[in-house]
C-alpha cells in the first residue's frame, strides 16, 4: 500500500515509525546528539534533527516532538519540513503545526494541502481548520478586551510617554511584493519600538480626539514612523544557502509627512542546503528580516530625539487642535 493511501493521522506516524515522543527523544541521542534536560536546549536539538537529519525516521521523529513547542524558530522549521523530499516528515510538520501553528502559517499549509501525496494534504488541511479554529477564538476574545479597555490603555500610555509615535506603513519595495515580509516587518518593527524608553506606541486609529487633547496637554511632537523591505537577496552555494535583507525605518512628522531621520539595517541568514530551495529561502528570508530590524532599531532612541529637536517649531498633531479648539471656544 502505497503512502499517499494510508491514514494521516499522528497515530498513523507513530505506527510506521514505531515510536513515541519520548522513544523520539532518546532515538535522537544515540543517533544524532545529547538532549539537555532543559527545554530550550531540547528544541535546538529537535530543530537541528529536522532540518539537517540523514534519515527521514529522524527528522519525522523531531516533527512529531515539536509539536510541543511553539516559539518562532520551531514554526519557521516545520513550515519548511512541509516541503521535505519524504511524505511522511511532510504529514509530521503539518500535524504538529495543527497544534502550534498560527495564522502565518496558513500560506504554507495551503501549499502542502495540494500535495500529491493524500497523507500530507490531509494532515494540512486537519491543520488549517485548527488554526482557523483557535484564530477566530482568539480574535472574539481580543475583541471583547479592547471595547472595555481601549480608551484606558492609550491615555495610559501617553501619560507616561515623553515622545508619541504613530506607527504607518510597511512596504515591502522588493519585486516579490511579499504581503507576509511586509506583516513580518510591521510586527519586528512595533515590537522593537515599544522597549525604547518613554515613547507612546499609537496606531493610526488610536489617534483618537481625546488622544489629541492629552497630547496638546502635555506638549508632546508626534511623529510617525513607516517601514521598508529594500532587498532580499538569495545567494546560493554548493553548500549552503544565504538571504541578506536590507530594511529602511522612516521618522516623518506626522502633520506634514517630513522626513525627520531614517535608521538603516541589514542582515544575512545563512543555513545547509535542506529541502526546497523556495521553502528554506523563504525562512531565510524571515530570519535575516529580524536581525536587519534589530539593528536598523537599534538606534531608535537617538532618531526620535533628532526627529524631534528637528520638529521643533513646527504646531504638531495636538497642538493644531488646541488652536482650533481656541478658535471656535474663545
Amino acid at each position: 500500500m502505497s503512502f499517499g493511501r494510508s491514514r494521516p493521522t499522528v497515530v498513523f506516524l507513530v505506527a510506521l515509525l514505531g515510536i513515541s515522543c519520548a522513544t523520539a527523544r532518546a532515538q535522537t541521542a544515540a543517533d544524532e546528539s545529547p538532549v539537555s534536560d532543559t527545554s530550550a536546549t531540547e528544541q535546538t536539538v529537535l530543530v537541528r534533527m529536522l532540518e539537517d537529519g540523514k534519515s527521514f525516521r529522524v527528522r519525522a521523529r523531531a516533527a512529531i516532538s515539536l509539536a510541543r513547542f511553539d516559539s518562532n524558530d520551531v514554526i519557521i522549521a516545520l513550515e519548511g519540513a512541509l516541503s521535505d523530499k519524504h511524505p511522511a516528515v511532510r504529514t509530521a510538520a503539518a500535524s504538529a503545526l495543527a497544534q502550534n501553528g498560527n495564522r502565518r502559517s496558513v500560506s504554507a499549509l495551503r501549499n502542502a494541502a495540494g500535495d500529491q501525496e493524500a497523507a500530507v494534504a490531509t494532515a494540512a488541511k486537519s491543520a488549517l481548520q485548527a488554526i482557523a479554529a483557535r484564530s477566530n477564538g482568539d480574535r472574539a476574545t481580543e475583541s471583547a478586551a479592547a471595547d472595555s479597555a481601549f480608551a484606558q490603555s492609550v491615555m495610559t500610555r501617553l501619560r507616561r510617554a515623553q515622545h508619541v509615535v504613530v506607527l504607518g506603513e510597511m512596504h515591502d519595495r522588493t519585486p516579490s511584493r511579499s504581503r507576509e515580509l511586509s506583516e513580518l516587518l510591521g510586527e519586528q518593527v512595533g515590537a522593537a519600538l515599544t522597549k525604547v524608553d518613554r515613547v507612546a506606541v499609537l496606531r493610526a486609529h488610536e489617534l483618537t480626539d481625546d488622544a489629541r487633547e492629552e497630547i496638546a496637554k502635555k506638549k508632546l511632537a508626534v511623529l510617525k514612523l513607516e517601514g521598508n523591505l529594500q532587498s532580499v537577496q538569495p545567494v546560493l552555494s554548493a553548500s549552503e544557502r544565504r538571504v541578506r535583507c536590507e530594511v529602511s525605518v522612516l521618522l516623518l512628522d506626522e502633520g506634514t509627512g517630513a522626513l525627520r531621520s531614517m535608521m538603516r539595517g541589514a542582515a544575512s541568514a545563512v543555513a545547509q542546503r535542506s529541502g526546497s530551495s523556495v521553502a528554506q529561502e523563504k525562512e531565510l528570508a524571515r530570519k535575516a528580516l529580524r536581525s536587519a530590524v534589530q539593528t536598523a532599531m537599534s538606534t531608535a532612541q537617538e532618531a526620535i530625539q533628532r526627529a524631534e529637536k528637528a520638529n521643533e517649531g513646527t504646531p504638531q498633531v495636538g497642538e493644531e487642535t488646541a488652536l482650533l479648539t481656541k478658535k471656535k471656544h474663545p
